[in-house]
């Protein structure tokens, strides 16, 4: 299994990985299997095992990357803009507190020079006294 190419694309490797598990699901006695069970037979199987390590590593290299030294976290700023997305909606619900959370982690995840940074700052709630009670 070693010698198997993946592509470096992480969602593709995913969808292998998916592919491989439901075809080996399909081999499981079921009698008298429990989810540990199932899980030590997946953690067991060579090419499961292989393709879910090597897409962990290309998770790692691909999102793991720090930008500059001002990141603290693994930035990305299609998270950062998900995170704000969520605030919108919870703001349009009238959940305040909700939509401070998901714009601060907006904030969070956006790269500091990027052009998502200016834009999860416009949302952020400011100091926590700002806050309502």
């Amino acid at each position: 299994m070693d010698k198997v190419m993946l592509p470096e694309d992480c969602a593709k490797q995913w969808e292998i990985l998916l592919l491989l598990i439901a075809s080996e699901e399909k081999k499981i006695d079921r009698t008298n299997d429990n989810e540990i069970d199932t899980m030590n037979y997946f953690l067991k199987n060579e090419g499961v095992k292989h393709i879910l390590l090597q897409w962990i590593r290309q998770m790692q290299t691909t999102y793991g990357k720090k930008i500059s030294n001002c990141d603290t976290a693994r930035k990305s700023d299609d998270v950062s803009l998900l995170w704000r997305q969520q605030g919108n909606e919870k703001f349009r619900m009238n959940l305040v507190e909700d939509s401070y959370k998901c714009y601060t982690k907006s904030v969070v995840y956006a790269h500091q020079n990027g052009t998502m940074y200016p834009l999860a700052l416009a949302n952020s709630p400011g100091p926590i006294s700002m806050l309502p009670q």
